[in-house]
């Protein structure tokens, strides 16, 4: 083979293979699956997180979420003066988080994830539903305040 075909070659190869699921997002899958055993493990079904959140939706910012028996029971602002309800309905349990993730490494462009060492629930992600669309990515931080 000529140097240019084997160049040629070695491009398409290249290009074909970034098509493929990558890397960061099958490690993200199998951290997914600890992370989550781990949770289940801990047997943690009351507890509040906050969150904050950036994507162009209605639920960017910084909000308080309290689970009790395994449903959001509330929501609030923490970034408004008052902290006002925003209603339970909108709320998400670390488990809907964790479906969130999965859901991202199934069909987003790309995903990226950082869960607690200890008891497994997410601490960070970012997930890019669609890189070209203003409101194509959601990200957010995690932090459990009370178990």
């Amino acid at each position: 083979m000529t140097r240019p075909a084997v160049a040629l070659l070695l491009l398409f190869a290249i290009a074909l293979s970034a098509c493929g699921p990558q890397v960061t997002e099958t490690l993200v899958a199998e951290q997914l699956a600890a992370a989550r055993s781990r949770w289940t493990g801990a047997g943690v079904v009351d507890y509040a997180y906050e969150v904050i959140g950036e994507c162009e939706c209605n639920l960017g910012g910084r909000l308080g979420v309290t689970v009790e028996d395994g449903a959001v029971v509330d929501v609030v602002r923490l970034d408004v003066a008052g902290n006002p309800s925003i209603g339970a309905e909108i709320g998400s349990t670390v488990e809907d988080l964790f479906d969130m993730i999965e859901e991202g490494v199934a069909s987003a462009e790309s995903v990226e994830a950082v869960f607690d060492p200890v008891d497994g629930h997410p601490v960070e992600f970012r997930i890019v539903w669609v890189a070209e669309a203003a409101d194509g990515a959601v990200s957010a931080r995690v932090t459990l305040v009370r178990r």
